[in-house]
């Protein structure tokens, strides 16, 4: 079997037989024959990424959310408690928040008597649609697939959805359109069965056709990470049935400080360096040496590299074509200056060169903090 996730064949190990199943846990049937049809419910784990799964084809009503009860009293105070420090930890109360699968808007219900003032559905069925604008929810009718257009045209602050994504065929294109819907900072809370508790208590009922995911926190934690997401928390809630995670767009790296530095460093050992006229020796070739080197363009002010590696001796380096010779050199034709670019290896190098070279005048250093002298 293909792993649905991984979309690599021959990757899924099969690990538990279900026989004599419901072929729906939402079809119900008017006369005795039809309802003698079962099933046998094959279940496979992924070697890859660890997401347990079945191979049968959805069921026809997946895009649609069915919550026959929608809330006991026990889980209304529940949600409204996680809904309310939700909010306030997040502070959401005054920003755009999505439900995906909002069924009959049962949980934005809760969510607007928990403080959050903007919120928006998207459900597939018709008749939760219709419900859903009865009560004058911002929603929007579809499925969240491939073919999921945004007919809201902005993005969300937080985007929620509630037991719904272990229905989902294509879970990648699911996950990838949340992400793709939330503001750069904005966050989610996705919650899905927890399949480690049903193998902590041995639950094999919670096995149903319906289901087409059985999520660990790790493997839970795989997919997210898989599309991008970033984890805030992930924990177990509702008597440990169930699996909450908060999470985020993965941030950009912020490299804008870093290429600052770079560029004042480099200005500034360039500057240092033009005051010698040549008279330049380098200590050191390994790779940030290297790097310095190409980013100043050495062969301008260096006369050569000295290092003690004897496999380098001989060598040119890369971009700047400087010869690279034993440290011996140095008592060749003594140079005024040795800039040592040795890394965590600098202060042995200038002790040695104090002690061995003690002809040469001008001992810097030069590394991601610029150049400096030794007596600095």
């Amino acid at each position: 079997m293909q792993c649905r996730v991984c979309k690599l064949s021959n990757l899924c190990e099969h690990i538990l037989t279900i026989e004599n199943q419901p072929p729906s846990a939402q079809q119900f049937f008017e006369n005795q024959v039809d309802s003698q049809i079962k099933i046998d419910l094959e279940i496979y784990e992924c070697s890859q990424c660890g997401l347990v799964q079945h191979n049968l084809e959805p069921v026809s009503y997946y895009k649609d959310v069915i919550r026959a009860v929608a809330y006991s009293p026990d889980m209304k105070a529940f949600r409204l408690k996680q809904f309310q420090e939700f909010l306030n930890k997040y502070e959401l109360c005054d920003k755009k928040i999505l439900e995906i699968g909002s069924g009959k808007g049962e949980y934005l219900d809760l969510l607007h008597e928990s403080g959050a003032k903007k919120l928006f559905g998207l459900e597939n069925s018709m008749k939760n649609f219709n419900d859903l604008r009865k009560k004058k929810y911002n929603s929007q009718k579809g499925f969240l697939d491939s073919s999921f257009v945004n007919n809201w045209n902005f993005s969300f602050d937080a985007i929620v959805c509630f037991n719904f994504m272990e229905h989902w065929p294509d879970l990648l294109a699911g996950l990838t359109k949340i992400k793709n819907l939330l503001l750069d900072n904005g966050i989610a809370l996705i919650e899905v069965p927890n399949f480690g508790y049903m193998l902590k208590n041995g639950i094999y009922t919670e096995f149903t056709v319906d289901h087409i995911y059985y999520f660990t926190e790790e493997s839970l934690r795989n997919v997210l990470q898989n599309v991008g997401l970033e984890i805030i928390t992930i924990n177990s809630v509702w008597k440990d049935y169930i699996l909450s995670a908060v999470v985020r767009r993965r941030q950009k790296a912020k490299i804008t400080s870093i290429y600052a530095k770079k560029q004042k460093n480099t200005r500034n050992i360039i500057d240092f360096l033009s005051n010698y006229e040549g008279s330049i020796v380098i200590w050191g070739a390994g790779h940030q040496a290297l790097s310095i080197m190409a980013m100043i363009r050495a062969d301008r002010y260096v006369k050569y590299v000295v290092d003690s590696a004897p496999f380098k001796q001989g060598k040119f380096c890369p971009v700047t074509g400087l010869e690279i010779f034993s440290p011996s050199q140095l008592n060749v034709d003594c140079p005024q200056c040795v800039v040592v670019m040795g890394a965590a290896y600098s202060d042995e190098i200038i002790n040695i060169i104090r002690k061995n070279y003690y002809n040469i005048s001008d001992i810097l250093i030069a590394d991601e903090n610029g150049i400096r002298r030794t007596d600095d």
